[in-house]
């Protein structure tokens, strides 16, 4: 059988272990759940609001080329034999100084089909330059400051480019489709050798010839810049990628130029990449979108050496033919280091609690434990009869006596009984010491009695007698008979 020392300090301790352990528990649990569940929303509240940022960078270059190549349109008696005529240049200026102004990556260009190229551009130098191209005379590029009346006015000389329209895939590309297109990425001359996707939406008269071919470049160094300037939390990745698997821009990647030769990263050289989160993002995402298509914004998790991650992916374009994807990875870390902190913080703070609780118990269990210990001993000194009424043993019982609660009762009670047990004993000590000197005198006598009882006894009193008889008649002398006494002696 377990002493009660040992089994009610466990008991009062496992209560305690499971009261504030399983609320802790649940507790932190509850509290990681909800952190998780605000992170998954902020990252796709971070990777909407990416989107609709990019959505309106985006949109700026494909609705301007869309809206002008739909205003020829509605022109079909306008000609554009010679686009670089002073009031052709002026008429198109005017007409998209407000939007050049207005947006400072804004840019467009009309390519005529004798070779002619008019360009209003503000991505390099964030004020609007007139570009001018005619291959028709060997295709030297020209440009020219727009002032701020809008017209073209000091020429910039940066150098002998040549630039021939009609021989960019873009421009045959759109010809040959009859329809507005997406090029593939590459160099742009007119852009300074910047890598860009081009946007190009033919125009054609009624008799299917081309009248004009509208265009528009995206700047891919430019969306790089703009999400590397994005304010997002630690070890976040952000990247566009098409459909081949390719990344268009990334906010960490650098992209790699060579001549004309665009060599850009795909998903699968992350596989090399020194970050892990990299690596199992590529690998997640190929994973999860095989054709590398994302049919709509969606969200998920993963979890790379123990640390969980948050992925927004999201199409960009669907609608303009742009196969390009968004793909947004934060770590939870970054996202929700401080949730997650307060969230540990107070799971220390339980652990902490349970040990206070157990002293606690362990205390309380050892203050519940010792009145009972203590009325243990007193009775097993009663039983061995070594209770001693001014000892220790009795002292801590008076002290147990003074507790208001059932222990105090129970020791007063206790304490009654010994001091009635005490009484008891000295009353039947009292009566057992009586009965031995009863006992004592009982047995003195009948010795006696049976020693007078015998002849010899008899005997020896005759013989005493007889002695006494002698000794009276030698006092008295020899005068007197046998039989006769003193007259005193008669007398008396």
């Amino acid at each position: 059988m377990r002493s009660i020392r040992v089994v009610f300090p466990l008991i009062l301790t496992f209560q305690m272990v499971v009261a504030v352990g399983l609320t802790g528990t649940i507790a932190y649990l509850s509290h990681l759940k909800e952190a998780r569940e605000t992170a998954a929303e902020m990252v796709n509240v971070i990777g909407s609001t990416m989107d609709e940022q990019l959505y309106q960078y985006l949109y700026i270059p494909m609705t301007l080329t869309e809206a002008f190549a739909e205003r020829v349109r509605l022109q079909p008696q306008r000609r554009f034999s010679d686009i670089q005529d002073p009031e052709t240049r002026r008429r198109v200026i005017d007409s998209l100084w407000t939007q050049s102004r207005l947006v400072p990556w804004a840019n467009l260009t009309l390519t005529s089909p004798t070779g002619q190229m008019l360009r209003i551009d503000r991505t390099e130098t964030g004020t609007p330059v007139l570009k001018l191209s005619d291959a028709r005379k060997g295709g030297m590029l020209q440009r020219y400051l727009i002032d701020s009346a809008g017209r073209s006015g000091t020429r910039l000389d940066h150098g002998r480019t040549v630039f021939d329209p009609l021989q960019q895939d873009y421009y045959r590309d759109a010809v040959t489709r009859h329809q507005r297109i997406l090029s593939p990425i590459y160099f742009s001359a007119v852009s300074s050798g910047a890598p860009v996707v081009t946007i190009a939406d033919p125009v054609f008269d009624d008799s299917g010839h081309v009248r004009l071919v509208v265009s528009s470049d995206i700047h891919l160094d430019a969306i790089n810049g703009h999400l590397q300037g994005l304010t997002l939390p630690p070890d976040s990745l952000t990247f566009i990628f098409d459909t081949t698997g390719r990344i268009v821009a990334s906010s960490n990647f650098d992209r790699e130029r060579g001549g004309k030769e665009h060599k850009a990263e795909r998903l699968d050289d992350l596989a090399a990449s020194d970050n892990p989160v990299a690596r199992a993002s590529a690998k997640v995402l190929r994973k999860r979108f095989p054709q590398l298509t994302v049919s709509r914004a969606t969200s998920f998790q993963f979890v790379v050496k123990g640390r969980r991650n948050y992925v927004y992916a999201a199409p960009l374009f669907a609608d303009f033919g742009l196969n390009w994807q968004l793909a947004v990875v934060i770590s939870e870390s970054g996202l929700i280091e401080n949730l997650i902190r307060g969230v540990r913080t107070a799971a220390w703070a339980s652990l902490g609690l349970l040990l206070i609780s157990i002293l606690v118990g362990l205390r309380t269990a050892g203050w519940m434990v010792r009145p009972i210990l203590t009325l243990r001993d007193v009775v097993k000194a009663v039983e061995k009869d070594q209770l001693d009424l001014q000892g220790k043993l009795l002292q801590k019982l008076r002290d147990d006596a003074h507790r208001r609660n059932e222990f105090g009762e129970l020791a007063t009670a206790a304490l009654g009984m010994v001091q009635e047990v005490e009484a008891r004993h000295d009353l039947l000590e009292s009566q057992l010491e009586q009965l031995r000197v009863a006992v004592d005198a009982s047995q003195t006598r009948a010795e006696i009695e049976q020693v007078t009882g015998t002849p010899f006894f008899r005997s020896l009193q005759e013989q005493a007698r007889e002695l006494r008889e002698r000794n009276r008649q030698r006092r008295d002398g020899p005068g007197r008979t046998n039989g006769a006494r003193p007259t005193d002696e008669a007398g008396k």
